[in-house]
This record gives C-alpha cells, sequence and structure tokens, in this order.
C-alpha cells in the first residue's frame, strides 16, 4: 500500500503545474535552438555555394594567367606583348595609325538639344521678349 502511495505522489508531483510549465520552457528553448541550428545551417550552405562559385572563377583566372605567364617566357610571346602594350615595330615596319571620323565626335558649335520640358518653355518665353 505504501508503494501505491508513493508512486501516486511521484505521478502528481510529475504532472503538477510548475513541473509541466518548467518541461514546457525546456521544449520552447530546445525549438528555438534547433531553428537557429536550421537557419544557420541554410545560410552556411549558400555560403559554401558562392564559396564554390569564386573557386572556380579564380581556377579559371590561374589557368589563364599561367598561360600568359607561358607566352611570355618564348620570344613570340614576349614580342606579342610588346607590340600590344606599346606598339612598337620592327625595323623595316611600318605603323598605321586609324583616328577617329570626325562625324563621330560632336561640333562643339552645334546647339545642345537636352535641358526638357521646363528649358524648352523658358527658351519659347524668351524669344517672345525680344
Amino acid at each position: 500500500m505504501d508503494d501505491f502511495r508513493t508512486k501516486k505522489q511521484k505521478k502528481a508531483l510529475l504532472y503538477s503545474w510548475p513541473v509541466l510549465a518548467a518541461l514546457g520552457i525546456v521544449v520552447l528553448i530546445t525549438l528555438y535552438s534547433l531553428i537557429r541550428i536550421v537557419g544557420k545551417s541554410i545560410e552556411t550552405s549558400k555560403n559554401r555555394r558562392v564559396a564554390d562559385a569564386a573557386l572556380v572563377e579564380l581556377k579559371a583566372k590561374e589557368a589563364k594567367l599561367q598561360s600568359d605567364i607561358d607566352d611570355l617566357q618564348t620570344d613570340q610571346g614576349t614580342e606579342a606583348a610588346i607590340r600590344q602594350k606599346f606598339g612598337a615595330v620592327k625595323e623595316g615596319e611600318h605603323l598605321v595609325v586609324i583616328v577617329n571620323d570626325k562625324a563621330e565626335t560632336p561640333d562643339p558649335n552645334a546647339p545642345k538639344q537636352s535641358g526638357g520640358f521646363w528649358a524648352f518653355l523658358k527658351r519659347l518665353f524668351a524669344r517672345n521678349k525680344n
């Protein structure tokens, strides 16, 4: 009979309001922590994808730079780089420089077309005063 009373007292204690409230708080804190961990996991996976894309880009850049280095280590590659960068020519060769057409450059004396609606009205009334 004593055993039955102690079991009933333990059960009453476990199902009491304060114990259930404390257990609920523990469950809520655990859920909140789990949600934060999942959010950080998602953010980490996004950052991983960005880092992988950057790694691929850097490897491509490294391959191009290595190719340029290999080209510059040959006489022909060095000569081509100097010609491209400085416009150098060998003895007996001629350099042709192409200048932009005059039609492409705006005429400084030409009237400006911008100004909008208010500028148009100001010009319109300024002409009528004279």
